[in-house]
């Protein structure tokens, strides 16, 4: 489910129907992207909202022992280059699949494999943004976790530069998880990259993390491993 604008402008767009995904997503096929709105874009874009839920039971895996990678959003799964201003998700989104990753990947592909979860933007790559607001619950329930989890209330993975925002929705990973795997988890931001800013952004949902039975994470923590999680309208992070 792919999707590419590379030039021009996206503006005023709105989505109120469900999504439902069920296949099996494996490397042969490396990057897959689902969104509310926009799969893919590189364009700037403007004036977007998602009311539709996003439903997800499928399985990852590296069956030839190559990395995958999954975005999923409620308004962009990646969004890259140029701005996007005034977007806002208020539909519930939930995985119930698996990562997985096989016996034989080397490290580095299990590093790798990974699912990019966020309320807005799955993905922001070297992107400004304004204005990006989620006030749809993120949930991953009953997934069993071998690779890597980036699950943000307004981004998943953020190479970005972003001014005022906020979640409101709730966060809550339920789940299993293999020795090895990796989970970030943000009320704002998951995974932050080098050069990334928050600006006046705000998080008054509630995340948690229950693994194996025990709870990893409560309230309003930063992440299971980092995360941006509350940032107060200064700007400064916290």
């Amino acid at each position: 489910h792919e999707d590419e604008v590379t030039l021009g402008k996206i503006s005023n767009c709105e989505n109120n129907g469900n999504i439902t995904i069920d296949a099996d997503m494996n490397d042969n096929d490396s990057v897959f992207r689902i969104a509310g709105i926009i799969c893919y874009s590189r364009a700037e874009t403007s004036d977007l909202v998602n009311n539709g839920n996003i439903t997800i039971s499928s399985r990852l895996y590296n069956a030839d022992a190559n990395a995958y990678m999954l975005c999923v959003a409620g308004v962009v799964a990646y969004k890259g280059t140029k701005a996007i201003t005034n977007a806002k998700n208020t539909g519930d989104i939930t995985f119930s699949g698996s990562i997985e990753t096989s016996s034989g990947a080397t490290t580095a592909v299990k590093d790798a494999c990974r699912l990019n979860l966020g309320g807005v933007l799955g993905f922001g790559n070297g992107v400004c943004g304004s204005e990006l607001y989620n006030e749809g619950d993120i949930t991953i329930d009953g997934a069993s976790i071998a690779g890597q989890l980036r699950m943000g209330g307004v981004v998943g993975q953020a190479n970005a530069k972003i001014t005022t925002g906020g979640n409101s929705g709730n966060i809550l990973i339920k789940g299993t998880s293999s020795v090895g795997s990796q989970l970030i988890l943000g009320g704002i931001a998951g995974y932050v990259g080098e050069n990334t800013t928050f600006t006046g952004c705000l998080n008054t949902g509630n995340n948690s993390c229950v693994l194996d039975g025990q709870v990893c994470i409560t309230g309003n923590g930063a992440g299971v491993t980092t995360g941006i999680d509350l940032l107060p309208r200064t700007g400064e992070n916290g």
